[in-house]
């Protein structure tokens, strides 16, 4: 009998973890499309820093993510697409020096991207 109320608990939880893994792979994706704006961003060098946030602006409304800018998987995609264009540290630190806007936890989650 044990074993039949273990199934039971198991249908009754999997709708969470659904529901959890949904919104997870749905940030996911978003950071996932920074990066990679991110990497072709800096290494074409054909932009403005205006015209990244803009962009950024509207990978995050496709996503239907209302305040980018406060949304730390926004600065860890920005991390994961300075990583994957494998710049130098200095190019790293001025690109975070002038997206984090002063504020610590920016520069942290930029870093751990």
């Amino acid at each position: 009998m044990s074993d039949s109320s273990g199934g039971i608990f198991k249908s009754a939880s999997s709708p969470f973890t659904s529901s959890s893994d949904s919104s997870r792979n749905k940030h996911e994706k978003y950071e996932t499309d920074v990066a990679d704006y991110t990497a072709t961003f800096v290494v074409s060098s054909s932009g403005t820093l205006d015209s990244f946030r803009g962009h950024i602006s509207e990978l995050a409304e496709s996503h239907e993510i209302t305040n980018w800018e406060g949304d730390r998987n926004t600065y860890v995609g920005i991390g994961r697409g300075l990583a994957k264009a494998k710049l130098g540290k200095p190019q790293i630190s001025a690109f975070t020096e002038s997206l984090s806007d002063n504020e610590p936890w920016k520069k942290q989650a930029i870093e751990e991207g």
